[in-house]
């Protein structure tokens, strides 16, 4: 009975991503197609602070099981979460963000999923690594 309630949840969850222009799907590796690959750390306390990693070093390429460095800490990446802009997404050169193309993909890589999700919540810690135009590998 609880199947039955789950799987009508994840359409509307699909069809409100898709209604907002995007859609999430999880991913076992990614390539960055244009070497746009920025790693960011926020650290929420009292209050947060955001900035780019310590000692980051960009691979073109990231997979699950990978040792890399975030923000100073050697970690192995456990999720690789893409994200399809089905509207593209204008670029706002005052805050360094690059336009995104209809079907464009950008790949966040992260120690875990619960990291990854954490991207999109303000109020949790963090770090990630960023690909703002990647193929991702189901």
């Amino acid at each position: 009975m609880k199947s039955l309630l789950i799987i009508p949840l994840i359409y509307f969850l699909i069809g409100a991503a898709k209604a907002q222009g995007f859609e999430k799907f999880w991913a076992s590796s990614a390539i960055s197609l244009d070497g746009n690959i920025k790693c960011n750390s926020r650290k929420t306390t009292f209050w947060a602070i955001s900035g780019p990693c310590d000692d980051f070093i960009p691979q073109r390429s990231y997979k699950l099981g990978d040792k890399v460095n975030l923000d100073g800490k050697i970690v192995e990446i456990g999720a690789i979460q893409v994200t399809r802009y089905i509207n593209g997404v204008k670029g706002d050169g005052r805050y360094g963000l690059q336009p995104i193309q209809p079907g464009g993909m950008t790949c966040s890589v992260a120690a875990s999923k619960q990291n990854a999700l954490a991207i999109n919540d303000p109020k949790s810690s963090t770090t990630w690594i960023q690909i703002h135009s990647c193929k991702p590998n189901l």
